[in-house]
């Protein structure tokens, strides 16, 4: 999980790169489809096939529908917008896990819990500052992408495991390809190619596709208990890639959120594991 987070960090770092040339839906098509590709010939090196009609399973087809929201969402915020804040609020993703395990996967969570999650996602509008005049709609937007990146996590622990990961991952990537090409007609079109792209193309990829594959498989064999709270790693490496990088700035009100955030997730992660020992 941990190497995931830093995989997605990296991942967040080239794409922001690649914003100064393209547009945010143009990146997500080329990265869905080159990852898709990529994962394929990988599969099939592996004598895995990608195309098995074990994917037209409703739970993978819902899968993929949340990637694309999420994705998309999270993406776009990450390029337009500020990418400390997006790392700060995609932090919220393990409490929303753990109330969509409550709702949908009848998981038991008892008040304390109820509590830590409502704090946090207080938490999250201290770090949005929706009150503010530097308010940002792209913050909202990373909000958006970490409901739907919750839901297809959820949805990951769900699926028939006779399903490889590999193949999940590789249609995780091309189910963004379809709604991208759609926004693409309201909004800005393909462009050029500049040369100067081609290294941040390459990084995205690399590090977008080694983080997604193991979160897949930390999700799918891992004890969601033990393996959540170290997605908070991914605070830390985004913080850095957003101040030190791109010169970014927190102000007050987005550090104590994210301080709630941790702190909430923290002690949902110490409670869930107490009531297991027990």
């Amino acid at each position: 999980m941990i190497a995931a987070m830093a995989g997605f960090a990296l991942e967040d770092l080239f794409m922001k790169k690649m914003g100064a040339f393209w547009s945010p839906m143009q990146i997500l098509v080329v990265i869905g489809i080159l990852g898709g590709v990529v994962y394929a010939i990988i599969a099939r090196m592996q004598g895995i096939n990608v195309f098995d009609r074990k994917l037209l399973d409703s739970k993978a087809l819902l899968r993929m529908l949340f990637e694309a929201i999420g994705t998309i969402a999270f993406a776009s915020s990450i390029i337009l917008g500020s990418v400390s804040l997006a790392s700060t609020i995609v932090q919220a993703m393990p409490l929303l896990v753990t109330m969509g395990a409550a709702i949908f996967l009848g998981e038991q969570v008892g008040w304390r819990r109820w509590s830590a999650i409502f704090v946090g996602l207080f938490g999250v509008i201290l770090v949005m500052e929706p009150w503010s005049a530097e308010f940002s709609p792209y913050t909202l937007l990373a909000f958006i992408g970490v409901i739907g990146l919750s839901a297809r996590d959820l949805v990951t622990r769900v699926i028939s495991l006779d399903i490889p990961s590999i193949s999940i991952a590789t249609w995780g990537f091309w189910s963004i390809v379809p709604t991208s090409l759609i926004l693409m007609l309201f909004g800005q079109g393909f462009t050029s190619y500049p040369i100067e792209i081609s290294l941040p193309i390459i990084g995205a990829l690399a590090f977008g596709m080694t983080g997604y594959y193991l979160l897949i498989r930390a999700m799918r064999i891992g004890d969601i208990a033990v393996i959540t709270p170290f997605r908070y790693s991914r605070l830390i490496f985004g913080g850095l890639i957003g101040v030190v990088i791109f010169g970014e700035q927190l102000s007050i009100s987005a550090i104590i959120g994210a301080l709630i955030i941790l702190a909430t997730g923290l002690y949902t992660f110490m409670r869930e594991r107490k009531l297991k020992s027990e």
